[in-house]
């Protein structure tokens, strides 16, 4: 291009619609729900190695239902994935 070349006549980038600009971003490591979920599973069963006796049978408990949560969060979101992509 020479320098005689106004601004009107460079080609100007398309716009993009916003379904391509989240699918592009779509791959990019974030902090998902389940995995803080099945984080947050790991403070009750590391508490139970500090509290009486009478403590830790709930506290297995919770641990349990945090991490199925957890596990119920990642199958659904691993098929929602699957759906949009066909």
């Amino acid at each position: 291009m020479s320098e005689s070349t106004t601004t009107a006549e460079r080609p100007e980038r398309a716009p993009r619609d916003h379904a391509d600009v989240s699918l592009e971003h779509a791959e990019i490591p974030r902090a998902e729900r389940w995995l803080k979920v099945m984080y947050a599973a790991f403070l009750p069963a590391g508490a139970i190695a500090f509290v009486p006796s009478a403590w830790k049978l709930p506290l297995a408990g919770l641990t349990g239902a945090l991490f199925l949560t957890g596990l119920v969060l990642l199958l659904a979101q691993e098929r929602a994935k699957t759906k949009a992509r066909r």
